[in-house]
């Protein structure tokens, strides 16, 4: 028997499920609009439009992988990093100390990872551009506050000592969709597919914390 254990949305998702079929009730499609034809008012008349839209090449053949991240600043007991506040401030805090526990992971690591990717949200979803081959009961590595402070001297610690970085394998959907697949595209709600999306938000926002 697997060991395997489903991520808390796919767990929910799946009590609903059950709890609706036990009723005898069947989910009905939510369908978004159909999007319109362009119009034709004005057509061949050239206008200057300023927009923040831009192309973005992705590899037909590239293979990515979602892992669950969880960072915990160490006293005397654990405090959990990648829980959000309510306040704007703290979470920004946050979010950057998350990330600057993960560089001090990709330095330490940088040998192993060689010209391979990592990018994280800064809270717990981590992707890779190759398999990491997390076991079941993921990874766990402890660093310093002088480790993190190597490499992110800004770095703010809120009096902990230490940072404790545990790296967990997503089982339900730990292999993403291809880049250049749209095959799972659809105007039903309910079964719409983000992890795309939120990958190329993650992606297209990791340098800002490089900086």
């Amino acid at each position: 028997m697997s060991t395997f254990q489903p991520r808390k949305a796919t767990s929910i998702i799946q009590d609903a499920e059950q709890a609706l079929e036990s009723a005898n009730l069947q989910v009905g499609s939510t369908l978004l609009a159909e999007k319109k034809q362009p119009g034709t008012i004005d057509v061949g008349h050239r206008q200057k439009v300023v927009t923040n839209v831009y192309l973005l090449e992705m590899s037909k053949t590239k293979d990515l992988f979602r892992y669950e991240v969880n960072v915990s600043g160490v006293r005397q007991r654990e405090s959990n990093l990648t829980t959000r506040s309510s306040s704007d401030y703290r979470n920004a805090l946050l979010r950057l100390q998350c990330y600057s526990v993960l560089r001090a992971f990709k330095i330490k690591h940088a040998s192993y990872l060689s010209n391979e990717r990592l990018y994280y949200d800064c809270g717990s979803i981590l992707i890779s551009t190759f398999d990491l081959k997390v076991p079941v009961l993921g990874i766990e590595e402890l660093f310093t506050l002088e480790q993190i402070k190597q490499h992110s001297p800004h770095f703010f610690d809120n009096g902990f000592d230490s940072f404790k970085l545990k790296i967990l394998p997503v089982h339900d959907t730990k292999k993403l969709l291809k880049l250049s697949d749209f095959s799972h595209v659809t105007n039903d709600a309910a079964n719409i597919d983000r992890t795309t999306q939120q990958f190329l938000d993650i992606a297209t926002s990791q340098d800002v914390f490089d900086d």
